[in-house]
């Protein structure tokens, strides 16, 4: 009975299995229907072995790329949290490049909501996202339910944190691998400025002397960039690396831009597989917290990418089978919280038992 009226003053009733009608719920004033019905999947997942450790937020936003102004008119040096980024802006050679791919990567990871073809991602602090603007997947309860248990075993496996370490070794590796080739065209454009030297000294002395030190034109056109300035900000190490390149000529620029290009592949591909590789980690770990929540799993190939082998879910058939069939009652819903100025609703799991001083 005290679980019950908790329930009823935070707005999140006790959640029984799928096979069950859930009781209706009074949403807190403001809160959007399908924010409180993913609230109440995430309630009840939280409740479920492995435990967490602290609290989840929960947030719907429509997944969009920020669209652009007119090319040219964000000043200088300004990053907003999620900028805009116009091909238009670049070089042509660079326009259709892996750079710019990886500069879009650098971007998703900086704000997942910028990458609309996500149906669901971790944002910063703990905050599981689902994208608004796919609509199909959460009206229905069980695909959202994956999504969710998708992103709490991304959490319970500690996944964004070695994102962050294997990235930062990728990064590295990429920019060791600029530097070696930007040195090659420093070194080349120093010894043609030696050749000219040795052919006519004074019309050298007179063209470095009349000749303001400029970037050439495809490195002074990437420097005015959103690219360059996301790049700087997000990864410094690869745009100093890179930086070099604007002190020698267009075409030596161009010629070693053709390595980079493929250095900034190499990355991406690295990147891709990691990510690649946790996302099934998370979900076999999401099918087996689903099943034991009393969720069909199966429900899952519609939204998981790639939707689980037939030998994957045969354990968690196995256990939802089980779970159905024990019929355990739900247990007490953990405490929430509605903040409706950024429209998130904060799960807070149960404290860990304290044990008593030997």
């Amino acid at each position: 009975m005290r679980g019950a009226l908790a329930a009823g003053l935070l707005g999140i009733p006790l959640l029984p299995l799928l096979a069950v009608a859930a009781t209706p719920a009074v949403a807190p004033a403001g809160m959007p229907a399908d924010l409180q019905r993913a609230a109440l999947e995430l309630n009840r997942l939280m409740q479920l072995p492995p435990a967490s450790d602290a609290p989840v937020s929960l947030a719907i936003r429509p997944f969009r790329s920020p669209s652009c102004a007119v090319p040219g008119s964000a000043s200088p040096g300004s990053l907003s949290p999620t900028p805009c980024l116009s091909s238009l802006e670049l070089p042509p050679v660079l326009a259709q490049s892996y750079f710019v791919a990886y500069v879009f990567a650098l971007r998703a990871q900086l704000d997942p909501s910028s990458d609309p073809d996500l149906l669901s991602a971790l944002g910063p602090d703990r905050t599981v996202l689902l994208n608004g603007a796919r609509s199909v997947p959460l009206e229905d309860g069980a695909t959202t339910a994956c999504l969710l248990a998708r992103e709490l075993a991304a959490l319970s496996l500690r996944q964004p944190q070695q994102r962050q370490e294997a990235f930062a070794r990728i990064n590295a590796q990429l920019a060791a691998r600029i530097r070696a080739a930007t040195g090659n065209a420093t070194s080349a454009q120093g010894k043609q400025d030696l050749g000219l030297f040795l052919m006519s000294p004074l019309l050298m002395t007179l063209s470095k002397a009349t000749s303001p030190a400029t970037a050439n034109g495809l490195s002074a056109t990437l420097l005015r960039s959103g690219h360059w300035r996301l790049l700087q900000d997000q990864v410094p190490e690869v745009a100093a690396a890179v930086q070099p390149l604007a002190g020698v000529t267009e075409e030596l620029a161009q010629r070693t831009w053709r390595d980079l290009d493929l250095y900034f592949a190499f990355a991406l591909r690295d990147r891709d597989a990691l990510l690649q590789s946790q996302r099934q980690e998370a979900q076999v770990q999401a099918l087996a917290r689903l099943a034991d929540a009393g969720i069909d799993p199966r429900a899952c190939a519609a939204v998981f990418v790639p939707p689980p082998s037939t030998e994957a879910l045969a354990p968690a058939i196995s256990r939802y089978q089980a779970a159905v069939a024990r019929r355990t009652p739900p247990g007490r819903p953990l405490s929430s919280r509605y903040q409706p100025d950024s429209r998130t609703v904060v799960i807070v799991p149960d404290a860990p038992p304290r044990t008593s001083a030997p």
